[in-house]
């Protein structure tokens, strides 16, 4: 599963508010928190992707994602806005967008092809996450409009392509990004721009200020990366059991990062691999017995043990108990002991 920054709901429950409408009956679909400013740091971007098709059902609105780009305050983006803004070319000024654009999405990139012109900023999103129009033209508009606020109003990308298919006219859109060439059902979602639009100096220029920003956006990216960890990682581990051996390295794999990154970040969220390992496997095993009837060897091999046996010893030291008891015991309600 895929997860998504809370910072993508807010702007579109702004646009929902102006227009009268009141977004929580909705932001319930991403799960009880009751109001889009109590959820937590990520959510699940099968959820976000469907509150945000839902918004754009409500106001019959097939630009909500533009729309709700453009009604984020000035500033509200923090030093991913104000770092380009500083650079001291409009080079420096892609860069830094596509270097720490993971603020907003932390498990997401995007990917520069900058050896020749044009050049090809193309948004990488995980691979399960689900495809959603709005979504990406909301993230395609941020990165036109920190661009336009840091290089120039008159700012814009050569051609444009998407993966979603989209209903309806794309006048609006194409007049937003500047160019009539906007695609739909390609291979990737991407922004193309040409020398004439990257090659300028931002009319604030301040090396020593960008320095600066740059540090601090990389401390925080380290910092949201950090904080993923008990939100994502868990669930990243999850899905590995059952299909492959669940190791640090692969895991790291299916993270995007190196092993000695993952076990930096692992410490500093105070556990490590194996810490980690055996909480998500006690937390599966007992939802798995308390809600199938699956045989006591299936259950062991969901949860990645070479063996039954090797299972039986784990599950007696989460519970002091067997997997056998735990269901004659008929406590579904119970949670699993922290590992």
């Amino acid at each position: 599963m895929s997860y998504i920054s809370k910072e993508f709901v807010r702007p579109f429950a702004t646009v929902l508010r102006a227009q009268g409408y009141c977004p929580t009956g909705i932001a319930r679909r991403l799960g009880d928190y009751g109001e889009c400013d109590t959820l937590p740091l990520l959510l699940p971007a099968d959820k976000v992707a469907q509150f945000c098709a839902d918004g754009a059902a409500l106001l019959g609105d097939p630009d909500l994602g533009l729309h709700s780009a453009l009604a984020l305050p000035p500033g509200s983006l923090g030093v991913l806005e104000f770092g380009p803004q500083v650079a001291p070319t409009g080079r420096a000024a892609v860069e830094f967008v596509v270097q720490h654009f993971s603020l907003l999405r932390p498990v997401s990139r995007l990917r520069l092809e900058n050896s020749h012109w044009p050049w090809r900023v193309t948004f990488t999103p995980p691979a399960d996450g689900p495809p959603n129009w709005e979504l990406a033209e909301h993230e395609v508009a941020l990165v036109v409009r920190i661009l336009r606020a840091a290089i120039g109003a008159d700012f814009v990308a050569e051609r444009a392509t998407f993966t979603q298919r989209r209903s309806g006219s794309e006048r609006e859109f194409e007049q937003f990004l500047g160019t009539s060439k906007v695609e739909f059902g390609q291979r990737s979602t991407s922004l193309v721009l040409g020398a004439a639009a990257v090659q300028r100096t931002p009319p604030k220029a301040d090396a020593g200020l960008f320095a600066f920003l740059s540090a601090r956006a990389t401390r925080e990216l380290e910092e949201v990366r950090i904080r993923v960890v008990p939100s994502f990682i868990r669930e990243q581990l999850a899905s590995m059991l059952g299909k492959q051996a669940p190791t640090l390295s692969r895991l790291a794999v299916k993270l995007r990062m190196s092993t000695r990154t993952l076990q930096r970040r692992l410490e500093q969220s105070d556990t490590n691999f194996h810490e980690l390992l055996d909480a998500v496997r006690a937390e599966k095993a007992t939802h798995l017995l308390d809600t199938t009837v699956l045989p006591i060897d299936e259950v062991s091999a969901q949860l990645g043990y070479s063996s039954p046996r090797a299972f039986l010893r784990a599950f007696r030291r989460w519970t002091s108990t067997t997997p056998t008891q735990w269901r004659r015991r008929g406590d579904v309600l119970r949670a699993p002991p922290a590992a």
